[in-house]
């Protein structure tokens, strides 16, 4: 059995009992999955261990990002041992991340005025406008 293989099958199962929901979490559960799944050369899960997990998680240096992909593997894991293909978790085994305040730039009101006040054309406003007043992000836009 190969571990893309049963990612398959994880991601199925999550999606009938409601757990992913949207196209989003499943490319998060994939995109954490298929990382792991290659730090341990594609082989049977049911032969991973801590360490392996351990190797995956460093990936990502930033403690709320490990927390994340921890909390990914910690599903998949159990999923497992619900299924009676593992014994136990091993990324229940593995520390988790301390976590981490995150800070968000804002601009000040003087900074939004002057802005708005060097838009030349009718376009650049109403793209400044939505991108300061309507909170558009940049991940939203299609």
């Amino acid at each position: 059995m190969k571990f893309t293989s049963v990612i398959d099958d994880y991601i199925e199962e999550m999606r009938l009992v409601g757990r992913i929901n949207s196209a989003a979490t499943e490319r998060d559960y994939r995109g954490a999955l298929l990382a792991h799944a290659r730090d341990v050369s594609n082989r049977d899960p049911r032969y991973t261990n801590r360490d392996d997990v351990k190797r995956t998680l460093k990936r990502w240096s930033h403690p709320n990002s490990q927390r994340k992909q921890r909390s990914i593997l910690v599903s998949f894991y159990d999923w497992m041992r619900e299924e009676g293909q593992r014994p136990h978790n091993p990324a229940r085994e593995t520390r988790r991340a301390k976590p981490r305040p995150t800070t968000v730039y804002r601009l000040s009101s003087e900074e939004v005025v002057q802005l708005l006040g060097v838009v030349q054309t009718t376009r650049e406003r109403r793209a400044i406008y939505l991108g300061l007043c309507a909170g558009v992000k940049s991940r939203h836009v299609v």
